[in-house]
């Protein structure tokens, strides 16, 4: 995935392939690819958990399944309430 950004950022600014990779990515504004996809996990859960109650949805949050575990851990709580 971080090949992918760092293509991405060499496309945006134009710059050279032999470009430092972290001036690059602070020229494009660019986050690394982890941090990215941390975020759009962490995004998910939080929709998930503001569904209505009842919703069959929000019950993947805290689900034994390795997805449920997953999604507390990018909330950072224990998923006590959820």
């Amino acid at each position: 995935m971080q090949k992918l950004v760092n293509q991405e950022a060499h496309a945006v600014t134009g710059c050279f392939r032999t470009t430092n990779l972290g001036a690059l990515t602070a020229e494009s504004s660019l986050r690394p690819a982890v941090a990215q996809l941390e975020n759009r996990q962490r995004r998910f859960a939080v929709r998930l958990i503001s569904l209505p109650q009842g919703s069959e949805a929000k019950k993947v949050v805290g689900a034994p399944s390795g997805l449920g575990r997953r999604l507390v851990e990018a909330l950072g709580f224990a998923g006590v309430g959820i």
